[in-house]
């Protein structure tokens, strides 16, 4: 029991996993009210809102409440964060891009009677848009304030 409350006592921590429970939960509702759900999405990437974005931004934001902005622990979180966020939307992304094409690559050159060049589907939502970021971003933002400043 002493564990548990050190761990919610750890505002850092619990500021960054609310965070990404929240992105998720949020997405999860987003993608269940357009009908586009599936089991399989619960294993992929990409999607609104961001949970990469809202779980380094809650870590970075509850360490500048925490321990101060001129911390170094604070300095660590926000590069850790915008390395994160550039991986989502860059490099993961043009993955997600590219699976995308190969898929329609693939399903042509079935139609065609061709040999696939990938056996099997390649995911396409493995990234983040600019938006789907921002977004993320925000829910973070929000959590870290939520645990650190007002729950006591």
């Amino acid at each position: 029991m002493k564990f548990l409350l050190s761990l919610w006592n750890n505002r850092v921590l619990i500021s960054a996993a609310g965070g990404w429970l929240f992105a998720q939960v949020i997405k999860l509702s987003i993608e269940i009210a357009k009908g586009e759900f599936t089991m399989a999405r619960l294993s992929e990437g990409g999607g609104m809102p961001s949970g990469h974005s809202a779980t380094v931004t809650a870590l970075a934001l509850a360490c500048g409440i925490r321990e101060g902005v001129s911390s170094s622990v604070f300095a660590v979180a926000v590069f850790f964060a915008v390395v994160v966020i550039f991986d989502a939307t860059h490099v993961r992304h043009a993955a997600g891009e590219n699976g995308k094409a190969l898929n329609q690559l693939n399903k042509r050159l079935q139609e065609a009677g061709k040999p696939a060049l990938y056996s099997g589907t390649m995911p396409e939502k493995l990234g983040h848009t600019v938006p789907e970021v921002v977004a993320g971003m925000a829910v973070g933002a929000f959590a870290a304030v939520l645990f650190c400043c007002w729950i006591p």
